[in-house]
């Protein structure tokens, strides 16, 4: 996931302590995130699951699957 993307999620989330509230962790770890530009894997696929638009996806028959740029329009 690139920088400005993940920080767009976060963003788009409410923020830092948003965030840290949804994924159980202190809003310290995902300032780390951000700074490192990186959100471990749990935490990303939880975050894919509960809020798959932000990521690009949409679910279908209760998986996870890519918005290809045609469907999104």
């Amino acid at each position: 996931m690139k920088t400005d993307h993940m920080t767009q999620v976060i963003d788009s989330l409410g923020g830092t302590s948003k965030v840290a509230r949804l994924c159980q962790v202190a809003p310290q770890a995902v300032s780390n995130w951000r700074r490192k530009g990186f959100i471990p894997q749990a935490r990303l696929q939880f975050l894919q699951a509960m809020y798959p638009h932000l990521f690009g996806l949409r679910r279908h028959n209760g998986k996870l699957i890519e918005i290809k740029q045609d469907q999104a329009q």
